[in-house]
């Protein structure tokens, strides 16, 4: 048997879950409800990226995250400093 939450009970869960406010629209006569995954951080993006193509140049990163290249920059820093990938970094900066 599924339980039917209120809105109260909706947004109550997903402040607890520290997730953005979900969106409740009429459609069609209905209700929908729309929740929302949390943002994903820039650092988690550029993981994700690299992971996915070790030789990614950062000009091509800036551009999918809509982000600055010292952003860029300063991510990647980080991931060297700390080694937290088990892949090479090896970004390209264009200036």
């Amino acid at each position: 048997m599924i339980k039917v939450k209120t809105f109260v009970e909706i947004f109550n869960s997903c402040k607890e879950a520290e997730l953005p406010e979900p969106e409740i629209t009429e459609t069609f006569g209905g209700i929908t409800t729309t929740l929302f995954t949390p943002p994903q951080k820039s650092l988690e993006k550029i993981i994700r990226l690299i992971k996915n193509d070790p030789k990614i140049p950062a000009e091509k990163i800036t551009e999918k995250l809509r982000i600055t290249s010292r952003a860029v920059e300063k991510q990647i820093s980080r991931l060297k400093k700390r080694q937290s990938l088990s892949v090479n970094i090896s970004v390209i900066f264009f200036n």
